[in-house]
């Protein structure tokens, strides 16, 4: 009896262990959402886009873009003189602001290291959003790639099992006929 009660109390140390650890990895979580010194969203339509009611448009040049090359990100239609977030894969970019018009450009520097085939640009004007997908191109390689497997061994091995064959036959040939020319004279 006294065993049982020993193992409740340590099964009831193990569950509570494992419940803190879990409020501990939950915790860190939440905290490790957005890192020390990020930045964060701070575009602020002020009020201005709740009774905006025009058709917002994004517009990229060049339309395909290229591993370490530039991207202009173009805007119109948007409330006039509003700071609007730019995320880029959901990651914070920039503020920009329109101008009287509703319009912005913004300026872009596509990583050299991008393996992703696009990259979707964001802009927020809360309640207004728009969503922008760039294509990536691929730089074309100078070489085709190598596929299949190397077969020169395979011939190699091959050429010499022939050499060696041919060898052999014309060494029996001329046994052969070295042995009916003796039998042949005696």
């Amino acid at each position: 009896m006294r065993f049982d009660r020993h193992l409740a109390v340590s099964s009831r140390r193990v569950i509570g262990a494992g419940i803190a650890t879990l409020l501990a990895f939950v915790s860190l979580g939440f905290f490790a959402a957005v890192p020390a010194g990020a930045q964060t969203a701070s575009g602020s339509c002020g009020g201005i886009a709740s009774d905006y009611e025009g058709t917002p448009t994004l517009v990229a040049n060049p339309v395909t873009v290229v591993p370490g090359n530039p991207v202009t990100i173009v805007g119109t239609g948007w409330p006039a003189n509003a700071g609007l977030d730019v995320s880029i894969n959901g990651a914070y970019a920039a503020t920009v602001t329109t101008n009287a018009a509703g319009s912005f450009s913004f300026d872009y520097q596509v990583p050299a290291n991008t393996n992703s085939a696009s990259i979707q640009v964001s802009v927020v004007c809360d309640p207004v959003a728009q969503v922008l997908s760039l294509q990536v191109a691929r730089a074309a390689s100078s070489s085709l790639p190598i596929t299949g497997s190397n077969s020169f061994p395979l011939v190699a091995v091959g050429v010499l099992l022939v050499l060696a064959g041919t060898v052999v036959v014309v060494a029996q040939r001329r046994w052969s006929s070295t042995r009916r020319s003796e039998s042949s004279v005696s």
